[in-house]
């Protein structure tokens, strides 16, 4: 009887992690680039569905693929963040911060960072896989997400 009790609750707290864990998924919705030119400059635009509040703290770091030309990275920017942002990167890695002014974003809608300016590689037409590490106070979170590269468009 101690033996099923055991497996039975087993079983819930395994449903209720696995709940929980889809509850708090990031979801990548596109990763565009202007222009999308095979080997050129360009800027990398990231859209992502975040299921937690974004704080003035906020940072974050990308992970991209090693076809990607990191070195020229200037500047990263969003339209939904404002407060602006400071960014760094050391090889493939971007990391980029808020700067701790600006609003805390606590809407559902999509989050965008842009970044420039990034060496595109020669094969556009692959999908990537991309690393996005998540930290605000004492919360880290990573997701990948693997996703083509398409053509921006501010319409």
């Amino acid at each position: 009887m101690a033996l099923r009790k055991k497996r039975c609750l087993f079983l819930i707290l395994i449903f209720v992690m696995a709940v929980s864990f889809s509850a708090f998924a990031q979801e990548l919705l596109s990763v565009t680039a202007a222009p999308l030119t095979p080997g050129s400059p360009a800027v990398l635009r990231f859209h992502w569905q975040l299921p937690q509040p974004v704080t003035t703290r906020w940072q974050m770091a990308i992970l991209l693929p090693r076809e990607f030309d990191s070195r020229q990275i200037i500047l990263a920017a969003s339209a939904t963040l404002n407060g602006g942002l400071a960014v760094e990167t050391r090889g493939d890695t971007v990391r980029i911060m808020r700067l701790g002014i600006g609003d805390r974003w606590t809407r559902t809608a999509p989050v965008d960072i842009a970044i420039a300016t990034v060496g595109l590689p020669q094969d556009i037409g692959k999908t990537y896989s991309f690393t996005f590490i998540m930290q605000d106070s004492a919360q880290t979170r990573r997701f990948d997400a693997q996703m083509p590269l398409s053509a921006y468009s501010d319409r």
